[in-house]
């Protein structure tokens, strides 16, 4: 719970840095951007290789054992490694940069690729920190280094973008080029300053992971991880670096498969978007451009011809980039509830693995059960809601943005997409805490081929184009929650409670976002502001609580796992509202 309430404030952060850089981006900067950030997850977690899990997994083993020596140990040469895979990630990225965004059809993104190199090193470094103090049980490390990040990429990721504008205007203004190039106009300007604006940006990126590292580094310095010298001295002595780095590998080399599957997948998924979109814009430009509009396309300096079936392949890529950066306005909100139930993930990894190795099986069953509620209760509301009121919440987020247009109809696909996405993911975590990493990395691709299927099918249809790759992400998160819960059934025997954990919230959900879709539609004919939305989702949030009581959906041994949950049990006990 305590990583979730960072990462929920992380993510109020990112999203009051998301809403200005996407307005001075817009979707042409946020495709360079989007690039950027694909090429760098794939190489982190090339760089990280699963390890994170791994010496989590690993602590938390040997701290049940109480083998402390063992964990010390284990951070010691985790973070040997990280800091040797860090800086070979960080080179490779750097001096590729070219490369790498050539590969992905969007060459002129390799300043921003370039750009985000850093941050592979200073996160190999924090990832070390991260997994030795999540196997300790102890999240507080790791929240605090969070929100430390989202406020340094806050502050400098729009600061140096904004600087950065300032300077391409001045540069024109004086001497009619930007960064050395000779611009026609100020659209054309503004065009040539986007590369430079969306590494800038990136660089804020690459300096908050540098900051995140500072913090870790300091605390644990200062203030050390709670093992005490007594601890130690009871401790048997370590087993050998050979024997910890081997046990280390065999973890994390599936953990590393499952996530470098993950991101190579997005990856070649990206790139069969634009090479798709590319095809569609050669087949029938028309549909296209009036998706884009004319006009707007314009005024990111992409000069059409008279006849759209004799675009140039470079206008071709243009047009691409900016869908591919619209269709990124809708990804931000897509990955905020999965990125908050994958810290109960986090969290019941350490338990779970705790439990496994004790014998403790109905330890193991309780925690995944109560887990997998949690995840459920949290993600259901949040997907159905969204899908909903994709349209209005993107406005409100980014205004009467033309990119919105294109955006919202994919959210409201992708939005049921996270739901599947956000109760799988922690499931991998009790997989891996049960010393089964492989399973996710066979489930991951499966779901991986699935989706480049369907978007290589579907992007390539003109009237969809990239509304299909929605679909090609609801159909990759349904077969691997489907897959996940077969898999985990096999592996602990554990039937999941279908009613309480699907069912009842699945229903308290679909009342909330109807409740949501009528308020919005009604006040939106007394008042025009975009705050609307808000009230409709209290007023949905609010249908949600009493649906979750009066079905008796809440456990409580749900309750219990959160902070004061005594107390909050013993009230709704009271007014016999839990299951």
């Amino acid at each position: 719970m305590l990583l979730s309430l960072a990462v929920a404030i992380v993510k109020v952060i990112g999203m009051i840095y998301k809403i200005p850089i996407t307005g001075m981006l817009t979707g042409q900067g946020m495709g360079y951007y989007n690039t950027a950030y694909n090429i760098y997850n794939v190489i982190f977690s090339l760089s990280t290789a699963g390890l994170p899990i791994a010496v989590a997994k690993l602590v938390a083993e040997n701290v049940a054992k109480g083998r402390y020596q063992d964990a010390k140990k284990i951070f010691r040469l985790s973070a040997t490694i990280f800091s040797l895979t860090g800086v070979i990630g960080f080179f490779v990225t750097f001096f590729g940069a070219k490369a790498f965004a050539g590969f992905m059809n969007n060459p002129s993104a390799h300043l921003a690729v370039a750009a985000i190199s850093p941050a592979i090193l200073f996160g190999c470094l924090m990832s070390a920190y991260r997994g030795y103090y999540q196997g300790l049980n102890d999240m507080k490390p790791t929240a605090f280094s969070e929100i430390i990040e989202a406020l340094i990429k806050l502050l400098c990721g729009l600061g140096f973008a904004y600087f950065t504008f300032r300077i391409a205007d001045s540069q024109y203004l004086s001497s009619g080029t930007v960064f050395g190039v000779a611009a026609s106009n100020a659209a054309a300007a503004t065009k040539l300053a986007m590369p430079y604006a969306a590494a800038a940006s990136i660089l804020g990126v690459s300096l908050s992971t540098a900051g995140g590292f500072l913090f870790l580094f300091l605390r644990h310095k200062l203030k050390g991880d709670g093992i005490t010298k007594s601890d130690l001295a009871q401790s048997p002595a370590p087993q050998t670096s050979g024997v910890l780095v081997r046990r280390l590998l065999a973890l994390a080399i599936p953990i590393c498969l499952g996530a470098m599957m993950t991101n190579l997948t997005t990856l070649i998924d990206n790139m069969s978007i634009m090479n798709r979109l590319v095809f569609v814009l050669g087949k029938d430009a028309e549909t296209l451009v009036a998706l884009c509009r004319a006009d707007v396309l314009s005024a990111n300096g992409i000069l059409l011809p008279s006849d759209l079936s004799a675009l140039d392949i470079a206008t071709k890529q243009e047009i691409a980039n900016y869908l591919y950066g619209s269709f990124g306005y809708s990804s931000s909100l897509f990955a905020l509830v999965p990125a908050i139930t994958s810290c109960l993930g986090v969290g019941v990894l350490p338990t779970v693995t705790a439990c496994w190795t004790l014998k403790d099986y109905e330890g193991v069953r309780k925690n995944t059960d109560t887990m997998l509620r949690i995840c459920s209760l949290i993600a259901m509301p949040c997907g159905i809601g969204l899908s909903m009121l994709s349209t209005p919440v993107l406005q409100l987020l980014y205004g009467a943005k033309p990119e919105v247009s294109v955006a919202a109809p994919v959210l409201a696909v992708t939005a049921i997409g996270a739901i599947f996405a956000s109760i799988s993911g922690p499931i991998y975590s009790v997989m891996q805490g049960l010393g089964r990493p492989d399973i996710p990395v066979y489930i991951m691709a499966g779901g991986g081929i699935i989706k480049i299927c369907v978007n290589f099918i579907l992007v390539g249809i003109p009237s969809l184009n990239i509304r299909g790759a929605a679909w090609g992400t609801f159909s990759c998160y349904l077969f691997i929650l489907i897959a996940s819960l077969i898999a985990l059934h096999k592996l602990t025997h554990l039937t999941p409670d279908f009613l309480g954990i699907f069912i009842k919230p699945g229903i308290s959900a679909l009342l909330c976002g109807i409740t949501a879709l009528l308020a919005f539609e009604l006040l939106s004919s007394f008042s025009t502001s975009r705050l609307v939305v808000l009230v409709a989702v209290g007023l949905g949030a609010i249908v949600y609580l009493l649906s979750l009581g009066l079905l008796r959906a809440l456990k409580k041994t749900d309750i219990l796992a959160m902070p004061m949950g005594e107390k909050i049990a013993k009230i709704l006990a009271k007014l016999h509202c839990l299951g």
